[in-house]
């Protein structure tokens, strides 16, 4: 747009948009073809380079089953949450099955191939919720405890558990915190025992804010 309150001798001051926010697409739309100039510009890509990566032998996930926990109150008593929760979940059972999936098929191996996954199941633990921070190494003990008491699933090698955090809870992990560190944090968490990897990832809530840290 321009102005045009503008006096003899001064030019008009002309406010330009620099970003044209585009079209959102679909999971079900990844991998077809665009009509996006910005995206492919008619003349042919050059093919990159192989990448040079060395698979030691160390876990992989061939077929995650995803479940999902929700620690605290809040996701089960208050509307906006429990709505939250649903998008959450369905948000897993698309991309678990979409061609984003496809693409981790370069980091196939010899008689391990990476396929599709699924959502397997939720659940909502109210027992034992921090009230406002929290350690990784206490969120690894509690996994723990879930996977022996049978309140969440047994472990296997393709079991993926993602646990979310009441709004307003401090997540503290290697000295850094969901506060102050990261907004939007995902956390990838290991927990190495004689006979497997318990392999898990902790997450503030979506809706997390730093003006809500403790």
């Amino acid at each position: 747009m321009a102005t045009n309150n503008t006096k003899p001798g001064h030019e008009a001051i002309r406010v330009v948009p620099l970003h044209q926010p585009k079209v959102e697409v679909g999971l079900e739309d990844l991998g077809k073809e665009t009509g996006d100039s910005e995206l492919f510009t008619g003349k042919p890509h050059k093919l990159a380079a192989p990448a040079k990566l060395v698979y030691n032998g160390g876990p992989l996930i061939l077929n995650t089953k995803v479940f999902t926990i929700f620690w605290g109150k809040d996701w089960s008593s208050i509307p906006s949450f429990v709505t939250l929760a649903a998008k959450l979940n369905a948000f897993f059972k698309a991309i678990l099955v979409s061609p984003l999936m496809d693409q981790l098929g370069e980091y196939n191996k010899p008689g391990k191939k990476i396929g599709h996954g699924s959502l397997i199941g939720t659940k909502v633990i109210t027992a034992g919720a921090p009230a406002s921070v929290i350690h990784d190494s206490q969120i690894q003990t509690a996994l723990k405890k879930w996977i022996t008491a049978g309140t969440v699933p047994a472990w296997n090698p393709n079991i993926l558990y993602f646990i979310y955090m009441e709004n307003g809870v401090k997540v503290i992990m290697g000295g850094s915190s969901s506060c102050s560190s990261f907004s939007a944090p995902i956390m990838a968490q290991v927990s190495e025992s004689q006979t497997r990897m318990v392999s898990g990832a902790i997450l503030a809530s979506p809706s997390f804010t730093t003006s809500k840290c403790a």
